[in-house]
């Protein structure tokens, strides 16, 4: 069920970052009923997994990834230290910017609810209660963004993904965190939380970067702590490769939360 044409992407979701690549290898190709995807071959992705970090170079953009003061301080911790430790394993760190990175959530969020709105608009009229509440009162807001507003975000994504061409120029990949806090509890929830506050994820599907997710440390809550991995325009082979080297020197993924023995399938 589509919500944003232009933005949505289905990945897996796997243990291993080997794992992840054996399935994307299977998933990913060229499907002439998608316009937005591309007539390119797909690489092997798991060619460039070496377990070696010598000489890949690391963007880190500091400025707003790891300076926005709703970052929960366990999980900027986590990230930075996952980076010291590539550093020790041979990568090498650059200091990066992406100068409009925090309107990318706008651009970001124009974009989703506009073309989400489009596409649901007719069943919302006929049956809006075939919706969940949040669901239905989130793809309601693309209503309130005139056409203006939608060209306007596209000029926006535009300049950003200029900003990170231009990084990845001179980097292999990218790392930030992947969210600003630990898992949320069901108690307090806040569904509109993510249209009000920082987001270190929909940029990446704003500029159609691929992205990957890896744990990278536990809270004191024992809730999972993940980096993101961000690489060029079909370079996917590279991201395995830097995600990968990077669980052969850690254990992260191989742990789980201290009461998730306590959950009993049904």
């Amino acid at each position: 069920m589509p919500l944003g044409y232009s933005l949505d992407n289905i990945g897996p979701m796997t243990r291993t970052v080997r794992d992840c690549a054996m399935m994307l290898q299977i998933m990913a190709g060229y499907d002439p009923a998608d316009p937005c995807t591309e007539p390119v071959a797909v690489p092997d992705m798991t060619a460039e997994m070496d377990g070696s970090l010598a000489n890949v170079r690391i963007g880190v953009p500091g400025e707003y990834f790891f300076t926005v003061p709703e970052l929960d301080g366990e999980v900027k911790a986590a990230v930075l230290t996952a980076l010291d430790q590539m550093k020790a394993a041979g990568a090498t760190l650059v200091d990066v910017k992406i100068p409009h990175a925090a309107e990318a959530r706008v651009a970001q969020r124009v974009t989703m609810l506009s073309e989400a709105y489009a596409y649901h608009e007719p069943t919302l009229q006929r049956c809006p209660e075939l919706y969940g509440k949040y669901t239905r009162q989130t793809i309601q807001q693309g209503a309130f963004f005139s056409a203006a507003d939608y060209v306007q975000a596209q000029r926006v994504r535009a300049l950003i993904k200029a900003e990170c061409a231009e990084i990845l120029a001179h980097v292999d990949v990218v790392v930030v965190p992947t969210m600003l806090n630990v898992a949320p509890t069901f108690a307090g929830y806040n569904p509109d939380a993510m249209f009000s506050t920082p987001t270190f994820t929909g940029i990446w599907n704003l500029v159609g970067l691929p992205a990957l997710s890896v744990c990278c440390g536990f809270s004191d809550a024992s809730l999972p702590v993940a980096m993101q991995i961000i690489g060029k325009p079909f370079a996917e082979p590279i991201v395995f490769k830097v995600g990968d080297a990077y669980q052969q020197i850690t254990d992260w993924h191989t742990r789980v939360p201290r009461f998730a023995k306590e959950v009993q399938p049904v």
